[in-house]
């Protein structure tokens, strides 16, 4: 009776140890394609974040460019803009506003 008890118990023991890893398997598995899932979000959510903060506002751009380069890039005004011309070796310049 003590034999089948012993046998019995480590037969048991044996059938929970592989229901536990089967079980812990299953797990790890879900585990790593959450992560993987998280992982490929979180870089399309940068990507739509910086596309936001750039095609938002230009103030917002501006801001970012600021931060950023500080005075490495100069603001012009549109309207400041001239087109240069070649004419029979007569250089015109022309306003770029097409309203001018």
């Amino acid at each position: 009776m003590k034999n089948f008890f012993l046998v019995s118990s480590i037969v048991f023991i044996v059938l929970l140890t592989a229901v536990i890893k089967n079980s812990s398997k299953k797990l790890e598995t879900k585990i790593y394609d959450v992560r993987e899932n998280l992982s490929i979000l979180s870089e399309r959510y940068d990507y739509i974040f910086l596309e936001n903060n750039y095609l938002s506002s230009p103030q917002k751009l501006i801001e970012h460019k600021n931060s950023i380069f500080q005075d490495e890039y100069v603001l012009l005004n549109i309207l400041d803009l001239k087109i240069l011309k070649e004419n029979n070796g007569e250089i015109i310049i022309q306003n770029f506003n097409k309203n001018e």
